[in-house]
Order: C-alpha cells, then sequence, then structure tokens
C-alpha cells in the first residue's frame, strides 16, 4: 500500500489531501462533514477522476479503511477552462475547505489563481481564493456522481 511504502500513519480524523493522478492531473480529496467510509473528490475536470484506480488506491491507502468498501462521492464544482489548471483548482479547493467552506459553493476567478497562489506563497499564509465576478450556477445536487469501491 502507498501509505505503507512511504512511511506514514492514517487516522480517523477528518483530512484534506491533493493527490496526482497520474501525469498532470491532480485533485482534491477530503473526508471533511462526511460519514465514516466516505470520501469526497473535488475535481475541476471530472471525467479525469472518475474511473480512475489511481485515485482509488490512493483514497484506500489513506483511510486505511476495515470495512470492504468505501464510497467516493464526487462533488459538483467549478469546472476550469482550458487543460492545465487542475493543480491550481485543487489548491484552492483544498484552501476553501480548510477555512470551512464548501467548494460545491465556490466560484473562483481562473485568471487570478496563479498571482493569488504566487502572493500566498510569499507571504507563508494561504487565503481564499478570489471570487470570479460571474456567480456559480444553481446547483441543488451536490454530487455528481457516487461510486462504491470494493477493497
Amino acid at each position: 500500500m502507498l501509505a505503507e511504502k512511504l512511511s506514514y500513519k492514517s487516522t480517523s480524523i477528518s483530512f484534506v489531501q491533493i493527490v496526482n493522478l497520474g501525469r498532470t492531473h491532480w485533485v482534491c480529496v477530503s473526508s471533511f462533514n462526511c460519514l465514516p467510509g466516505i470520501v469526497d473528490v473535488y475535481d475541476s475536470i471530472p471525467a479525469c477522476s472518475l474511473g480512475s484506480l489511481s485515485l482509488r488506491k490512493q483514497v484506500a491507502s489513506i483511510i486505511k479503511t476495515t470495512e470492504r468498501s468505501f464510497e467516493l462521492h464526487f462533488v459538483e464544482t467549478q469546472r476550469q477552462s482550458g487543460g492545465t489548471d487542475c493543480g491550481l483548482f485543487s489548491i484552492a479547493f483544498a484552501t476553501a475547505l480548510c477555512q470551512g467552506i464548501d467548494p460545491h459553493t465556490c466560484s473562483f476567478d481562473q485568471t487570478q489563481m496563479r498571482i493569488h497562489l504566487h502572493s500566498c506563497l510569499e507571504q507563508l499564509n494561504m487565503t481564499l481564493f478570489s471570487s470570479s465576478k460571474k456567480p456559480r450556477r444553481k446547483c441543488t445536487k451536490r454530487w455528481q456522481r457516487k461510486i462504491v469501491v470494493a477493497n
């Protein structure tokens, strides 16, 4: 397992983690406000992670569940424009979660994300990424899809 190879211990407390799904795609996963055995996935290009074996393995390693299965909930989030900002969105989603804000409700200004991240790193202080001038469309359904993963 990945956790054993990297010599870190998983705990039952809530977590937020940015994971790489291979090559150049990044997503944010979290168990904040989730029931045991459920992990939310925040992805600005959901088609890239829905069937990802790498994602399932990494989440299984993080949560070290004793159950025979766990659920991945793919949360409806802002979709990125273009194909190069998934890492920025993952950081923005993680930052929002750590500040108690649901990324499902966020509409980030993609044109300012790199500048904002650079500023946060220089100041050694992560702050919420700036919002877009156009509001996020209302979406009553929080999850795009739920997947049950058997160990």
